[in-house]
């Protein structure tokens, strides 16, 4: 004999249930922090790798480009040991010259 409707009604529900906690899972699945994270970071590495990729072939085209940058960076990275190598520089030849012209302080040194 057939089903009762209250009995396919609870079947139905039961069903349903089963699919809804199903679903449930699956989302506390993919909005969990470590899901999210490692979704991220496999975003970012192939964002990194797609640019890494793109900075070689550019670097293949246009070497000189990239040295002139690579220059730049180096001297701004450096500015702040370049400028007292420089200013050391400059100081020593003053005094060379002041020593040369007789001059110690501001005064002439006496000549024998």
């Amino acid at each position: 004999m057939s089903e009762k409707p209250i009995d396919l009604a609870r079947a139905d529900a039961l069903a349903a249930r089963a699919r809804l906690v199903e679903t449930l899972g699956e989302l506390q699945q993919r909005f969990s922090p470590s899901y999210l994270a490692s979704e991220a970071w496999k975003e970012a590495r192939g964002l990194i790798d797609d640019v890494t990729e793109d900075a070689a072939q550019i670097a293949m085209k246009r070497p000189g480009l990239v040295a002139s940058l690579a220059g730049i960076a180096l001297v701004v990275a450096a500015r702040g040991p370049l400028w007292n190598v420089i200013k050391a520089g400059i100081l020593k030849r003053h005094a060379t010259r002041r020593k040369m012209a007789g001059l110690v302080d501001g005064k002439e040194e006496p000549t024998q």
